[in-house]
């Protein structure tokens, strides 16, 4: 897309040959953009290369992406190709050989139900390009396939814990709640479950050592490995090497959305990976540096006027999760938000004159994560620095950031009042 300033691109996938059992498949994907000079074509698939030096100063990137897509394809007994012309753009392609499976025709049944919802897009006629990063929890109220599966959630956050229930119940699993390490390892040793979904930072006993013990267990009594997914709002770097090496199988940065939830859970309850597969899949390339996620908690243009800081799209995905005859979700968890972080604010605030990195960065940690959950994203971009600041045990400016989280997090919590007030009159 980068590449392509003018025209556009284009995705299709076409039949080649086949068999009784599998068929060979092509996939193309086409763009109008710069092209590629015929010397560069040998060697854009290797690591850290593009066509020429002016590319990645004008457009970024490290070069990184089509040589990890020759890897993949590679693995999946494929062949990737290229064709381009300098300033008409390219065309790359891959085939691969994919077994064929039964009721394929099904799928058009199961779609049906949704076509509706469609139609009032089609119908419009009109394209925008308005950002929309939380338009995938709009689409809520679409009925959706029920899961099934029995969850653990160890997640000591009352914010986040709501808000994760909320979402695992509307897609079908049960779900069971520890609010830390130590009740999540007696939950594992007292009952069965699926998957556990893991914070890293809780009190008592945090995650990595809770899923060390849990891996140690089963170890011990073979008993077959129980996916293990880490929650974390942590940006530190190597956060991911971490969990790996502690035990757990993936990762998913907070805040996360519905659908990003749904796809971690899915994956884990539909193949169990062995550990060494799962940290293979989550590695970068080799010779790069592994990072974790991006926490999506930077500052964002306002999403509305009249709540600078704030985005209000956030307050309507949990919104979206309210079931019948159930109390307001909403409502609860902005209450308890208001209930639990002045208590995180306070605590902040002595950190700083105490001078205490320590107390800083796991304090700074907290109120990022519930806060960045409920769209108070100036608030968890100044717990953010004040966590990194701890990290570094360097709290030089923090006062001063500390005093604009102050005023930012009085905002934030009249804007929950007032949603609060609305959702009472409903």
């Amino acid at each position: 897309m980068k590449f392509t300033e003018t025209g556009g691109v284009s995705l299709s996938a076409e039949y080649v040959e086949g068999t009784t059992t599998q068929a060979l498949l092509r996939f193309a994907v086409t763009d109008t953009g710069i092209g590629i000079p015929p010397a560069a074509k040998s060697r854009i698939f290797d690591a850290f290369s593009q066509a020429d030096g002016s590319t990645t100063r004008r457009y970024g990137g490290t070069g990184l992406g089509l040589s990890i897509a020759k890897q993949l394809v590679g693995l999946m007994g494929g062949t990737i190709t290229v064709e381009s012309t300098p300033g008409s753009g390219s065309t790359f392609a891959f085939t691969t050989r994919l077994d064929l499976q039964p009721l394929g025709s099904g799928l058009s049944t199961k779609l049906a139900p949704y076509m509706q919802w469609a139609e009032p897009l089609v119908s419009s006629g009109q394209t925008s390009d308005t950002p929309c990063p939380h338009a995938s929890e709009a689409g809520a109220a679409a009925p959706s396939p029920k899961q099934s599966g029995r969850i653990l959630l160890a997640e000591d956050s009352p914010v986040n814990r709501e808000v994760a229930v909320g979402m695992l119940e509307q897609l079908g699993y049960e779900v069971e709640v520890a609010e830390n390490g130590r009740q999540a390892l007696a939950a594992t040793e007292r009952d069965r479950f699926d998957i556990v979904l893991m914070d890293c930072q809780m009190p008592e006993m945090d995650g990595l050592t809770a899923t060390g013990e849990i891996r140690r267990r089963e170890t011990a009594s073979g008993r077959r490995r129980l996916p293990i997914i880490a929650l974390t709002a942590h940006a530190m770097q190597g956060d991911r090497e971490q969990c790996l090496t502690a035990g757990m199988d993936d990762y998913l940065s907070k805040p996360f959305t519905q659908m990003q939830l749904q796809g971690i859970v899915r994956k884990w309850l539909s193949h169990h990976e062995p550990p060494a597969q799962a940290a293979q899949l989550n590695a970068a390339a080799p010779g790069t540096q592994s990072m974790p996620p991006r926490t999506t908690i930077e500052p964002a243009a306002d999403t509305s006027s009249t709540a600078p800081g704030m985005d209000l799209k956030a307050l309507e995905g949990i919104r979206a999760l309210q079931r019948p005859n159930r109390p307001n979700v909403l409502a609860s968890v902005l209450r308890k938000y208001l209930d639990n972080s002045r208590e995180s604010v306070d605590a902040l605030r002595d950190a700083i004159r105490a001078n205490d990195p320590m107390a800083l960065e796991a304090m700074a940690h907290r109120l990022k994560s519930s806060s960045a959950q409920l769209g108070a994203i100036a608030v968890a971009a100044s717990c953010k620095e004040l966590e990194v600041m701890g990290n570094r045990k360097q709290l030089v400016d923090a006062d001063r950031i500390f005093a604009q989280l102050e005023s930012d997090y009085r905002a934030a919590c009249t804007v929950f009042r007032n949603e609060i007030a609305k959702e009472n009159q409903t």
